[in-house]
């Protein structure tokens, strides 16, 4: 994740000429600083998202989305989705689907997910080949694939998983794992 950008990545992000970003940071509008003995400018990333949010820009959320910490969970069990709420000062966004063709949609739009977890309620096929599209997906090499097994598959393979938990399902397990992982990619 990008964290300083010059005018130039400036001016593609907000589709802009590059003089009009030098503009906006020669007038003060958009804070940053300039390379010591160098007309060369940079901007923050906290800064250049605060300047698109004061001006009504949408680049805002797209730069913002960039930092959450994605979680797509695909189940048919509604009590696994409740596990994961959402909190809106937290970094880390969840989002529960019900269905392969929702979990494609929802996963090819903006950046991967860092964690997909899996209901294998949904087939033993369909999961899959939902890890094997997932893993050969551009991007995907850092998505930890977490496959939550029914009882009667105590012992299946799901080969190209990150991870797989047995139900009866320990939700303090479960979540505590997922902080893990949260936590080692934020280190």
């Amino acid at each position: 994740m990008k964290t300083v950008f010059t005018t130039g990545q400036v001016a593609k992000i907000a589709k802009v000429a590059p003089r009009t970003v030098s503009k906006w940071f020669d007038t003060g509008k958009l804070v940053g600083y300039r390379i010591p003995g160098s007309q060369d400018r940079r901007i923050p990333r906290a800064n250049l998202i605060k300047f698109f949010r004061d001006n009504g820009m949408p680049q805002a959320e797209e730069l913002e989305g960039e930092h959450k910490f994605k979680i797509v969970t695909v189940c048919l069990d509604p009590s696994l989705a409740t596990l994961f709420p959402n909190q809106p000062d937290s970094n880390v966004e969840f989002v529960h689907v019900n269905s392969q063709f929702e979990a494609g949609t929802v996963i090819s739009l903006g950046h991967p997910p860092k964690v997909v977890v899996i209901d294998s309620l949904l087939g033993r096929s369909q999961v899959l080949e939902m890890i094997k599209h997932l893993k050969g997906k551009e991007g995907f090499n850092e998505t930890f694939l977490l496959v939550i097994a029914s009882e009667d598959e105590a012992n299946a393979v799901y080969d190209g998983a990150s991870y797989v938990f047995n139900r009866p399902l320990d939700p303090t397990a479960l979540t505590t794992q997922l902080k893990l992982y949260v936590e080692a990619d934020a280190a």
